[in-house]
């Protein structure tokens, strides 16, 4: 297991006593989008994909959980590594946001802000084509809440990442 996946793992297994809390709303969608208008880094060819994604958003008493799974699947104009059929990238991306004001029972509110939160997750990627990118990046840092014309709000993070 890599240091990255453990690190992931990890950090799950940190926020899910909170999360195991029960879930006030949540929202899944899947969705299929298909263009050959994209393009590559140093392809100049339009490329066609097929793109599936899933998201998941839900949020519980103290938080929200946001899941986000794509795939992408390219025509032969961007190969797979060592093939002529297109290549095919997945990219995961997980963010908890945790708030502090629910946690510790005590409002963080002041001017506009409306809340003090702290936001922890991962972004995953692969893609096998010559390039093979494999983007494994864990995000921690606090979160602004803003409220602003209802029903609407802003979330401001500034995340440290490795």
């Amino acid at each position: 297991m890599t240091p990255s996946l453990r690190a992931a793992l990890a950090t799950l297994a940190l926020l899910t006593p909170l999360a195991a809390q029960a879930v006030t709303w949540q929202d899944n969608s899947l969705t299929y989008t298909t263009s050959n208008r994209f393009t590559e880094p140093a392809n100049r060819k339009p490329v066609h994909k097929d793109i599936l994604e899933f998201v998941h958003a839900s949020g519980y008493s103290h938080g929200i959980n946001l899941l986000r799974v794509k795939m992408l699947r390219s025509s032969g104009v961007d190969p797979a590594k060592n093939a002529t059929h297109g290549a095919t990238e997945y990219y995961v991306v997980y963010r908890h946001m945790l708030s502090l004001g629910k946690l510790f029972e005590r409002s963080f509110a002041a001017g506009p802000i409306s809340d003090l939160a702290l936001t922890a997750g991962f972004d995953l990627n692969t893609k096998d084509n010559l390039f093979a990118p494999r983007k494994r990046q864990l995000v921690i840092g606090p979160t602004l809440r803003f409220k602003i014309a209802p029903p609407g709000f802003v979330d401001v993070s500034l995340l440290l990442t490795k």
